[in-house]
């Protein structure tokens, strides 16, 4: 099914508009009965539990259609379906609020025809009788969103992994013998897979369906491809409450097997047939590639058990030259940083005759692999700010090498690593505001330019100094010069065209985005109607008015210019 080892990878959405779009087809409909299952780690949890969609077909354009898988309001988990009938029939159930951001949790909503129930790693937390069909949608099958546009995003905001749609609805025994194991021709219900994403690409904009169907499909907004931490492997085994211990066998014979767990509701064991996606490691020697197990519990947060691999069959361990420095090595699940492997730190018994690595006391979820450690090293690290006292006093970093025997009696090999961290002073960037506004320096509000300088501790201890440089820019009022028109006239002013007298103002943004006033005053020049004095004339005579001779009676009008040009 083109699956990478183990996890492999994972989608982070942004709970915002991140998704991934799933173009309708029909054989994505079931009416009779359903199961949807996915891994979901949570970065935050949506105020309402209808707020964070992790697979969605549903909508109520024409009435109530599909199903979806959801979570939100502190960690409930909510499993609905449309029955189709006016105004709304949506049938659901909700978990109480069992699950935290940042932890990886198996989450199932399956529909049998009689019973709608809904689960969480594995246990069943909520069921409600519905005896009706699923009214099929046209909607795309939306991951990490809302399949139907107007009902808005309702995104998820964390990683989700391994989804997986059927058209049959599981019993929790099938639930909890695949949620760790990836799906193969074993699986009694594999012809009934509709749609399976395992989101092991690790890169690209398509999220490829690994079952039969192929209906792939596209990423939307950029959802970012993640390592996946899930606890899955090719095979597993599993066991909720009291019980004879867990075992898996490897094909080559060899097994791994867990026993007297103390607290936890269920435990699985996992096996992964195949490389890490990591073999960096803390150990000497040679780690053993060719497989690995994990150990997920579930339920309380306090537990403990004990791990015993039977390596007798495994040619990498059984046999070799240094057989007597074989080790159980690890990593813990939930750990995201934990991308090396480290050795069992102690207590571990290794029996060569019995060919057994056993450890009891384990209190983390993980997965075991095994090694050997040819030659054991051991580094200290020793941070001063100025010198510092070992074997003498050391001013400078420095590595001091020290070779003695372990208590098997193995050329080991201490390594001091001595490190002088200094004082520091880091300049940080300069801020710019305008005149009147303040911003945030060192907890403090400013709003008079200058350098500001915080005393703070490095990591390490020594003094460091932190400089922020504030910049205050000016604001600017300006004042361009008065325009004078005649009476009647008009003229654009700041985009706009004025035939009145008065002063105009332009609100705009300087260079560094502070208000800028700008004013500009407009005048408007009045005509002028000026009446000279009647002139009187004899009949017969002429008198000279504006220019020429007269000698009718009459108004005479002469038009001319002010020395304005009005």
């Amino acid at each position: 099914m083109g699956q990478k080892p183990g996890s492999g990878s994972s989608l982070e959405f942004d709970g915002f508009d991140d998704k991934v779009s799933i173009t309708h087809d029909a054989r994505l409909n079931s009416d009779s009965s359903i199961t949807i299952e996915a891994w979901i780690k949570a970065d935050v949890w949506a105020a309402d539990v209808w707020g964070g969609s992790i697979v969605s077909k549903d909508g109520w354009a024409n009435n109530a259609q599909g199903y979806v898988l959801r979570v939100g309001d502190a960690g409930k988990l909510s499993f609905n379906i449309g029955g189709g009938q006016s105004g709304g029939d949506w049938i659901g159930v909700i978990t109480p609020a069992l699950m935290n951001t940042g932890e990886w949790y198996h989450v199932a909503g399956t529909f049998d025809g009689d019973t709608m129930r809904a689960y969480i790693n594995g246990i069943l937390e909520a069921k409600k009788a519905y005896s009706r069909i699923i009214s099929g949608s046209t909607y795309d099958l939306t991951i990490g969103g809302m399949a139907y546009a107007p009902g808005g995003n309702r995104a998820f905001d964390g990683q989700i992994d391994e989804v997986r749609v059927w058209n049959k609805g599981m019993s929790t025994n099938e639930l909890r013998s695949w949620m760790c194991s990836k799906p193969n021709a074993l699986h009694p219900k594999i012809s009934n897979l509709i749609a399976y994403y395992n989101f092991d690409a690790g890169t690209g904009l398509s999220l490829i369906d690994r079952g039969s169907n192929k209906i792939n499909g596209t990423l939307v907004n950029g959802p970012q491809w993640q390592n996946s931490n899930v606890p899955l492997g090719d095979k597993s085994t599993f066991r909720y409450g009291s019980g004879s211990p867990l075992a898996l066998y490897h094909a080559d014979g060899s097994s791994f097997s867990i026993d007297t767990l103390v607290g936890g509701v269920g435990v699985h064991l996992f096996l992964v047939s195949d490389t890490p996606n990591t073999i960096q490691n803390r150990i000497s020697g040679k780690m053993d590639i060719t497989r690995y197990y994990g150990v997920y519990v579930i339920g309380d947060k306090a537990f403990n058990y004990s791990v015993k691999y039977n390596y007798g069959k495994n040619s990498q361990l059984n046999g070799i030259v240094d057989e007597e420095h074989v080790k159980l090595i690890y990593r813990d699940i939930y750990n995201d940083n934990a991308a090396r492997w480290s050795a069992i730190p102690v207590y571990m018994e290794l029996d060569t005759s019995a060919k057994t690595l056993f450890k009891c006391g384990e209190t983390k979820n993980r997965e075991f692999a095994a090694g050997v450690e040819r030659n054991i090293k051991y580094r200290r690290i020793i941070n001063s700010c100025d010198s510092t006292y070992f074997r003498g006093w050391r001013y400078a970093s420095q590595i001091i090498r020290d070779t003695f025997k372990s208590y098997f009696g193995c050329d080991s090999l201490r390594i001091t690593d001595i490190r002088i961290n200094y004082s520091r002073t880091e300049q940080l960037p300069d801020i710019s505001i305008c005149n009147g506004d303040s911003v945030l320096i060192h907890s403090i509000y400013r709003k008079v330019a200058g350098n500001y300088l915080a005393h703070l501790k490095t990591k390490s201890g020594c003094d460091s100094i932190v400089e922020q440089k504030l910049v205050v820019n000016p604001l600017y009022n300006s004042v361009l010069p008065p325009i004078t028109i005649c009476e009647g006239d008009g003229l654009m002013i700041f985009g706009n065209y004025q035939t009145k007298a008065g002063t105009y103002i332009s609100n705009e943004k300087s260079i560094f985005g502070c208000d800028s006033i700008t004013s500009q005053e407009l005048k408007i020049i009045t005509k002028s109607n000026l009446s000279n004095a009647p002139i009187k004339i004899c009949a017969g005579d002429s008198a000279y008015i504006f220019g020429t001779y007269k000698k009718v009676k009459g108004t005479y009008i002469d038009t001319i210019k002010t020395n304005l040009g009005c």
